[in-house]
């Protein structure tokens, strides 16, 4: 793996954990499951208390960003 590979994979990994910290703040009572870097991102599985909506992607991002 190159070092470039690398640094994305740490990069995504880390944003991985800040969106799971981010929502489960923003969404109290959230049950965080998994959240790995993918070869094309990141993502993070979780089961919220009421349904995440595309508005509430603002507030997570800025959350993220303040994290």
């Amino acid at each position: 793996m190159s070092k470039k590979s690398l640094d994305l994979q740490q990069l995504r990994h880390s944003a991985a954990h800040l969106v799971g910290h981010a929502v489960s703040e923003l969404f109290p009572g959230t049950l965080l499951t998994i959240g790995p870097a993918t070869d094309t991102g990141f993502f993070y599985d979780c089961v919220p208390t009421r349904s995440i909506k595309e508005e509430d992607l603002v507030a997570i991002t800025e959350r993220m960003n303040e994290l």
